[in-house]
C-alpha cells in the first residue's frame, strides 16, 4: 500500500511540474521565502519574466527545464 501511495504522490508531483514548468510568479517579500526555497529545492531557478508579465519589484519569476 505504501509503495502504491508513493507512486501516486510521484505522479501528482510530475503532473504539477508539467503544469507549472514555465514557473511560478512569487512575491519577493520575506513571507514568501519558504515558497521560493521549496521551488528551488525542486529544481526551479530564477529567470526573467515570461509571457505577458513584466519586471516589477513585487514579483519573482522561476522556471524549470524539463
Amino acid at each position: 500500500m505504501e509503495g502504491e501511495l508513493g507512486g501516486q504522490k510521484s505522479a501528482v508531483f510530475a503532473k504539477m511540474l508539467r503544469l507549472m514548468w514555465r514557473g511560478p510568479e512569487l512575491a519577493p517579500m520575506a513571507a514568501f521565502e519558504p515558497a521560493r526555497q521549496l521551488y528551488a529545492a525542486c529544481g526551479f531557478t530564477y529567470c526573467e519574466p515570461f509571457g505577458n508579465y513584466v519586471n516589477d519589484p513585487n514579483s519573482v519569476f522561476m522556471t524549470m527545464e524539463l
